[in-house]
Order: structure tokens, then C-alpha cells, then sequence
């Protein structure tokens, strides 16, 4: 009897494993209410038009272009194929636009079709001498695009192995594209691709996808497939988070991933402020609203640099000494906000795609550029960098500090003396506790 039952569990359990798994051998189940699925079921009823951006260029070898290829029919596998579902296109470059691996979104109207259209894509090396990144985007905008169904969602693929020959060109051209609504998507592969740029392709740092070579593009492809697949909500999200940046991020609050990063110049803080500061780091980083492992933390500090010396015979003037005195007084703290950008958005330092950002900015001396810093500031603001500002004197202007951040994200340490209250106040507004 023992032995009939233990045959009959093992088939069981045998059948029920099958069933877990999905059309790729993998392991999926509804863990709300214990119903399995198939992971990509949210796929059928999808309808988008969709360009690849293939990079062919020559630092790619060609085992590798292939695995980019073998990715693609992957990927567009999983979904309904045609005038009523989804459509693709592909641009392919190197040095130019490489017509022969191109083509656009009214040429497959079937699966099978669209996937002997993908496998066709041969790897040209001699188009690759450079990565002309922005032509194939200026392409997919003019050209692919311009076949798009109206009202219906529009998403470019970018898939890179480096940094396009000309990064201004191609910052320029991705703005473009995204100015008119389509979204854009990028995998960067390998070592040598630009992260940051990437990042400003996309206009949006939980856009940009990182592997380490070709043969792990297939680990990105679920969370592609639920972009692409949900891409009504991704585009109405979009423009509400255009519209109300700082009210989004509000209600999010401290419950999902937060990196936060301290910033100020220790050259301009003395003993003192400095170890004030570090009270309040402190303190933020002990915080019991704060102590799990959703919350990471980073410190970026100038250098500090103390005065250089003068001579009894180096000034003539009193005026001249003042002057020479008053670089103490001063802080330049723009290296510092460019530093905050690349350290906050690159998986590299740590940073998280979908991560709410958050930059603390502690602020001492009359600021030596200050529209430098406010256009610094801006330029965080835009890539989903919330600023807040620490005033630890009163030589900077409201206005000038209001231009960097909203008046609600400035606290004054000279109004409250205690750090240690600083930070809980501090917490309270970024977590609206």
C-alpha cells in the first residue's frame, strides 16, 4: 500500500512540476493565489509598434552578433504578430545604415515571416568602422516610424556593445524621437558601452539595461517583454511623471528602494561642520525608518584643499589680501552635482534602475558659480534626481537656493541647531512620515 502511494505522490509531484514550467523551461507561479501561468499570457492582446536599433559594428564579433540575433526571435516569439497585435521593424548600423539588414514595420505580417526576416540580419564588418548611433536613430524616426498605425504605442530597441562616435548627435536624435512619444529601450553589453549615455538616450535610468556579454541578453528579456507588453500604463506613467515629478516620488515615500547620496566640499567645512555633517549622516543611516536593505547610502566630498600661503611682499593692498581670504568663503560645488549624476544613475557605483533617487546637498561659503549649480541641479531634477538642500550658513540667496530645489526640500541648520534633529526632520519630508 506504502509503495502504490509513494508511486502516486512521485507522479504527482512529477506532473505539477511540468505544469510550473513555461514555454521556456522556466519555473512560474502565482504566488497571491497559488495559480500557475504563463508569464507571458500579458502579451497576447498587446499592440505596439516596435524598431530595433541593432549595433553591427566592427568591435562586435561575429559569435556574438549572433547570440544578438538568437535574442531578437526570442523575443519576438512571445507575441501576436500582425496588423492586430504587434509589428517590427529593425535598423541596423555600423559606420551608415546598413540597408540590407533593415526593415520596417509593414514588411512581416506573420511570426514565422518576421523571424526568417530577423535571422536574415548577416553581420556585415566592413560597415562597422565606426558606431554611428544617431544615424540609425534619425532612421528609425524618419523612416521605420513613419509607417506606425496611428494611436498606437511607439518603442525603440536600442542593443550597443559602446559609445556611438558622435554622443551629442545621438543625445540630440533620441530627444527628438522622444519628443514626439515614442519611448526608447537599451541594452548595453559588455565592458565598453557608455552606461550615461545610455541613460541619456532613453531620457529615463530604469530604461537602460546592462549585461556583461551577449550570451546573458536572455536574462533581461522578462523585464523587457513587461515593458514592452505594458507599454499603455509605461506611456501614461510617463507623462504623468512629466507632469508631476516631485508629487510622485512624494507618495512613494521610503516604502520602495531609495539611494540617496550626501553630497558637500569638505574643503570649505572646516572641523567643525564636518563632523556636524557626519552626525547627520549619522543618524539618517541608523534611522529605524530606514534600517533595511532597500535603502542604500553614499557619500561624494571634494577634495579638501586648505588656503595657499602668501608672502609679506605678495599683496600690495588690503583689498588683495581680502580677496585672497575670501576663497575660503567660497564653495564650488558643480564637479561635485556632475559627479552626483553619473553616481546615481550607473549600475557600476551601485545605483539601482527603479531606485527612487535622492541627493542631500550640504551647502556652505557663497557659492563661487551658482547658476553652474542651478543648472546642474536642473540637470539632476531631469534624469529623476530629487535634490535637497542643507544651508549651513546664510551667505547664499533664497533665490539662488529656491532655483536649485523647492522651497519645501531646503532645511536650515542654522535655525535648528540640533543634527541629530536635523535628520529627523530631514526624514519626515523625504518619507512624509
Amino acid at each position: 500500500m506504502w509503495l502504490r502511494t509513494l508511486i502516486l505522490l512521485t507522479l504527482a509531484i512529477s506532473a505539477f512540476g511540468q505544469a510550473m514550467l513555461n514555454r521556456n523551461g522556466e519555473r512560474i507561479v502565482d504566488t497571491v493565489r497559488g495559480e500557475i501561468y504563463d508569464e507571458w499570457d500579458d502579451c497576447k492582446n498587446a499592440r505596439a509598434e516596435i524598431v530595433f536599433i541593432i549595433d553591427g559594428s566592427r568591435s562586435i564579433p561575429q559569435i556574438d552578433f549572433n547570440k544578438q540575433i538568437t535574442f531578437l526571435k526570442s523575443f519576438v516569439d512571445h507575441f501576436e504578430i500582425g496588423k492586430n497585435g504587434m509589428r517590427f521593424g529593425a535598423v541596423t548600423f555600423g559606420d551608415k545604415i546598413i540597408k540590407d539588414n533593415t526593415f520596417g514595420l509593414t514588411q512581416y505580417a506573420s511570426k514565422d515571416q518576421l523571424k526568417n526576416g530577423i535571422s536574415n540580419i548577416d553581420f556585415k564588418p566592413d560597415d562597422g568602422d565606426s558606431t554611428e548611433t544617431y544615424l540609425a536613430i534619425k532612421y528609425a524616426h524618419g523612416i521605420i516610424f513613419k509607417d506606425a498605425r496611428p494611436d498606437i504605442k511607439k518603442i525603440a530597441i536600442v542593443i550597443t556593445d559602446g559609445q556611438s562616435t558622435a554622443p551629442n548627435k545621438t543625445a540630440e536624435q533620441a530627444m527628438k524621437m522622444r519628443k514626439e512619444g515614442i519611448l526608447i529601450f537599451a541594452i548595453g553589453v559588455g565592458k565598453d558601452v557608455s552606461e550615461e549615455e545610455l541613460h541619456t538616450i532613453t531620457g529615463r535610468n530604469d530604461y537602460v539595461f546592462m549585461v556583461d556579454k551577449y550570451s546573458l541578453l536572455k536574462t533581461v528579456r522578462t523585464e523587457l517583454r513587461k515593458l514592452t507588453c505594458n507599454s499603455d500604463k509605461v506611456h501614461q506613467m510617463v507623462a504623468c511623471l512629466h507632469l508631476s515629478d516631485e508629487e510622485f516620488r512624494e507618495k512613494q515615500g521610503c516604502r520602495g528602494m531609495v539611494d540617496i547620496n550626501f553630497v558637500f566640499d569638505s574643503s570649505v567645512m572646516g572641523y567643525e561642520d564636518t563632523r556636524n555633517i557626519t552626525t547627520f549622516i549619522k543618524k539618517s543611516v541608523t534611522d529605524e525608518y530606514l534600517d533595511n536593505k532597500k535603502v542604500l547610502f553614499g557619500m561624494i566630498t571634494g577634495k579638501c584643499q586648505a588656503l595657499k600661503d602668501f608672502y609679506l611682499n605678495t599683496y600690495q593692498t588690503r583689498t588683495e589680501i581680502m580677496k585672497h581670504l575670501d576663497i575660503f568663503h567660497k564653495t564650488s560645488i558643480v564637479s561635485l552635482l556632475q559627479k552626483v549624476k553619473n553616481v546615481s544613475t550607473m549600475t557600476k557605483y551601485g545605483a539601482r534602475n527603479r531606485a527612487r533617487k535622492v541627493a542631500v546637498i550640504f551647502l556652505k561659503g557663497k557659492l563661487s558659480e551658482p547658476q553652474g549649480v542651478i543648472t546642474n541641479a536642473k540637470v539632476l531634477s531631469k534624469n529623476g534626481i530629487e535634490v535637497f538642500v542643507i544651508k549651513m550658513d546664510d551667505l547664499n540667496s533664497e533665490n539662488t537656493l529656491t532655483s536649485i530645489t523647492r522651497q519645501r526640500n531646503i532645511l536650515d541648520a542654522t535655525e535648528i541647531k540640533s543634527m541629530v534633529q536635523l535628520s529627523s526632520e530631514f526624514l519626515n519630508r523625504l518619507c512624509k512620515r
